[in-house]
C-alpha cells in the first residue's frame, strides 16, 4: 500500500474539525468514503491528511534525512483507509476492524521513510523519542506499528537510480489525559517530534482542527 498513499499525498487540505470519537454517523460516513475511493481504482488518497512531505519522495536529495512523509491518522481517516483495505481486497470491513481503527480519543502520527543505504533493512525499528507535546504537556507514544520494509528505487540528484528499502512506523498517542484536564482536544495544536534511525531530529507542528 505504500505506492498507493505515497502517489495521493498532494491533495489540498482543507479545514475540518477533528473529531475524538465518531458517532455512528461519522462512521458509516468513513466507511463509505473508503469502499468510494478503492471502487475508483485510484489509490488511497491521504492528502487530506498529510503533515509533512519532502518536495520529492522519490528523490535523495542531499542532506534530505529518511523521513519521505508524515500523515496524521484520525479515527475518521483510519476507518477510511479499514475500509478501503477491505474494499481493494474484495471484502467489506468487519464490525471489528471498524472498532480497532475508530479507538476514540488517540492520534496516529504515520512516518513514511527509506533506508540511508541499500542493506540497512532494520532501520524501522531505529525509530526513537516519538512524543507529542501539547497543552504544556509532553505524552510518549502509546503504542507503534510497522508496515515493511519493501525494496523499491530512488533518484538521486545526479539522476541515478538507486535501491533503498521503505515503509512507515505509525505512532499512536493516548489523549485522554488532556481531554480529562479540560484541554479541547478537537483543536488541540502541538508538535509532533522523533528522531529518525540516523539521528536527525525532526519535529512537525500540527493542529488538529485541521483534520476530520
Amino acid at each position: 500500500m505504500w505506492c498507493a498513499a505515497i502517489a495521493l499525498l498532494f491533495a489540498a487540505s482543507p479545514a475540518r474539525a477533528f473529531s475524538p470519537a465518531l458517532t455512528a454517523a461519522e462512521t458509516q460516513a468513513a466507511v463509505a468514503q473508503g469502499r468510494g475511493a478503492a471502487a475508483a481504482h485510484l489509490g488511497y488518497d491521504a492528502g487530506s491528511y498529510l503533515l509533512y512531505s519532502a518536495p520529492d519522495t522519490l528523490l535523495l536529495a542531499p542532506g534530505q534525512g529518511s523521513i519521505d512523509a508524515v500523515v496524521v491518522g484520525t479515527p475518521f481517516e483510519r476507518v477510511t483507509y479499514a475500509s478501503y483495505l477491505a474494499a481493494f481486497q474484495e471484502s467489506k470491513i468487519s464490525a471489528e476492524a471498524i472498532v480497532a481503527a475508530a479507538v476514540p480519543d488517540t492520534i496516529d502520527f504515520v512516518v513514511f521513510a527509506h533506508s540511508g543505504n541499500p542493506k540497512d533493512q532494520t532501520f524501522l525499528h531505529r525509530f526513537r523519542s516519538a512524543g507529542v507535546t501539547a497543552a504544556s504537556r509532553v505524552l510518549p507514544a502509546s503504542s507503534t506499528t510497522l508496515f515493511g520494509p519493501a525494496e523499491d528505487f530512488y533518484t538521486t540528484s545526479e539522476g541515478k537510480r538507486v535501491p533503498r528499502w521503505l515503509g512507515y512506523e505509525s505512532f499512536r498517542f493516548d489523549l485522554r489525559a488532556l481531554a480529562a484536564a479540560g484541554v479541547d482536544i478537537s483543536h488541540l495544536k502541538g508538535t509532533f517530534a522523533v528522531v529518525d534511525p540516523y539521528g536527525r531530529h525532526y519535529s512537525f507542528a500540527f493542529d488538529l482542527s485541521k483534520y476530520r
